[in-house]
C-alpha cells in the first residue's frame, strides 16, 4: 500500500512497530514471539497520542504478551514434510470428529473435510459447497482451539461475515470463544 510510513520506537520497555496508514482508529496487535506491538494509526494522530494510548492499554498489553509467551510461537511458514505429516496425524481425526460432533448441533453438514497448512488462516470454509479446510498447524495448540476452529468454521454456514449476530451464535455454543481464540493469537 502506498503511502505507508513506519516508526520504531520503545515505550515502557515494549517494542512498537507503528505505521500511519488509512484506519480510523488506533489499533494495537501482541505480536509473538517475542511480544511486540504492531500499532496502526491514522495519519493525523500524531506518535505522541499513540504513546498516550499505549500506556492507557499497558495492563492489557503486558497480559496479552504473558498469553503469547506461553502459546507456541503462530504458524509456521517453511514447516518440514515430517511436520506437517505429523500435524495431520493428529488434527484430522480430531476434527473429523468434532465435526461429527457439531454438525447435528447445529443444524449444518459438511460435504467435505480438507487439511493443509496454512500460513495466514486457521481454518477456512465455502458454505455454499460445504467444504471446510483446517489448518493442521492447530496440532501444537490445546484441543479447545482445534474446537474453537471448527466451531468458528460452522457457524460461517449461518453467518458469513464476523459481524455481532456471528459472535453471538459462536458465544451460544461456545461461551469461552474469546479465551479459545486468545491462545491462537
Amino acid at each position: 500500500m502506498r503511502g505507508l510510513v513506519s516508526h520504531e520506537m520503545v515505550v515502557d520497555g515494549v517494542r512498537v512497530v507503528l505505521t500511519f496508514k488509512k484506519v480510523k482508529n488506533i489499533n494495537l496487535r501482541v505480536k509473538g514471539p517475542d511480544g511486540h506491538v504492531e500499532a496502526s494509526a491514522p495519519p493525523w494522530v500524531g506518535a505522541d497520542a499513540v504513546v498516550s494510548f499505549m500506556r492507557a492499554k499497558m495492563p492489557w498489553i503486558r497480559r496479552r504478551q504473558q498469553e503469547v509467551s506461553a502459546a507456541p510461537h503462530g504458524l509456521d511458514r517453511d514447516p518440514s514434510p515430517a511436520d506437517l505429516k505429523a500435524w495431520r496425524v493428529q488434527v484430522e481425526p480430531a476434527a473429523r470428529a468434532l465435526v461429527a460432533q457439531w454438525e447435528p448441533r447445529m443444524g449444518v453438514s459438511v460435504a467435505a473435510l480438507a487439511f493443509r497448512s496454512m500460513t495466514s488462516r486457521w481454518g477456512s470454509c465455502n458454505p455454499k459447497t460445504g467444504r471446510v479446510c483446517i489448518n493442521v498447524q492447530l496440532a501444537k495448540y490445546p484441543a479447545e482451539c482445534l474446537e474453537y476452529v471448527v466451531v468458528h468454521e460452522l457457524c460461517h454456514f449461518h453467518e458469513r461475515g464476523h459481524n455481532a449476530r456471528f459472535k453471538a451464535l459462536l458465544g451460544s455454543y461456545l461461551p469461552d470463544w474469546k479465551q479459545r481464540r486468545a491462545l491462537l493469537r
